[in-house]
């Protein structure tokens, strides 16, 4: 995660929620920041800090989905692809994460720049080994087929890519997300709003479940969900553990089914972040899957307690910034 500079506003203005909102509270943001990294961490997750850039406003950085994939299955020296973003003011982003990720992290990365893909906001990880990509087409399309062709085979090893409407939704992320019992994970629920999906994608999205169900002896259910629900964000809520934190605002039906699974519900007021910027938790948050304890960065980690300043602290020189 990386949290918002005291100067953080809105610049891009690149999804349905920040096209045209009034501009957010800087302070009120690091507020939500600080108390969403709180709640994965209550929750059993780590948090492992990206400091903001000391000298220049990388508005995006805070929604870190997108910031790139470890390769999988993950090496004894991590590696790190760096994603290539599609606003104009979000590219500068991958140059920072990579001095961060390269320096003080100690892992490798890549960088590509021919073709555009944002990461987590295209690829959702059923598991360590399978990931459903996504492209869109429409007027709020980011990450291209090209781009996640180009990586597919190196973050995961089964995958389907499914094209949608990228228009309201700009992100998989944004209509598509997966649940599960803790102690049952091969039991799988499936969040979808359909409408999102392109033509004949749907069909090919069940059928492909159905086959890696058959080969691996999971179980995945689709639980459709409607347009309404996903523009509330359903999908962009975070499982910890038995938790979902989830942004004020979802419907009773999604919470009633999270509650199914054993899952204790977390709400937060994210109007900064979420209603204005357009990112809820799991635009937020990179997931670092395969990552072993000795591979995490200790003074990065965050701590219930922790405070935003303590790890701007910790990047202080600008002589030594990229």
């Amino acid at each position: 995660m990386s949290p918002p500079r005291k100067d953080w506003h809105i610049k891009g203005r690149a999804n349905f929620r920040s096209h045209s909102i009034q501009q957010a509270d800087a302070s009120v943001a690091r507020k939500e920041w600080t108390e969403l990294a709180d709640a994965i961490t209550q929750a059993g997750g780590q948090v492992i800090v990206l400091p903001p850039h000391p000298d220049k406003n990388l508005t995006g950085l805070i929604y870190t989905a997108e910031a790139g994939l470890l390769e999988q299955p993950v090496r004894d020296t991590p590696h790190y692809f760096l994603s290539f973003m599609s606003p104009p003011h979000r590219k500068p982003e991958a140059r920072w994460i990579e001095h961060i990720v390269s320096r003080y992290y100690h892992w490798t990365t890549s960088f590509q720049d021919k073709y555009i893909w944002e990461a987590q906001g295209d690829v959702l990880y059923l598991d360590h080994y399978r990931t459903i990509m996504t492209y869109g087409e429409g007027h709020f399309a980011r990450t291209s087929k090209q781009g996640l062709e180009h990586l597919a085979s190196s973050v995961s090893k089964s995958h389907i890519l499914l094209k949608f409407k990228a228009d309201p939704w700009f992100h998989g992320n944004t209509f598509m997300n997966v649940y599960f019992k803790s102690d049952m994970p091969c039991k799988k629920v499936l969040f979808l709003a359909k409408d999102a999906l392109a033509v004949g994608e749907f069909e090919r999205l069940e059928q492909w479940l159905l086959q890696q169900d058959r080969i691996l002896g999971t179980e995945t259910h689709i639980e459709h969900i409607s347009t309404e629900e996903s523009l509330a964000y359903a999908t962009n809520s975070l499982q910890v553990g038995n938790t979902v934190i989830a942004p004020r605002g979802i419907s009773q039906r999604c919470q009633n089914i999270w509650s199914s699974l054993g899952l204790h519900i977390i709400t937060l007021d994210l109007s900064e972040l979420f209603l204005k910027g357009g990112g809820a938790p799991v635009c937020l948050t990179c997931r670092l899957l395969g990552l072993k304890q000795e591979q995490i960065p200790t003074k990065f980690v965050w701590q219930v307690g922790s405070t935003i300043s303590d790890f701007e602290q910790l990047i202080h020189s600008s002589s030594t910034s990229p």
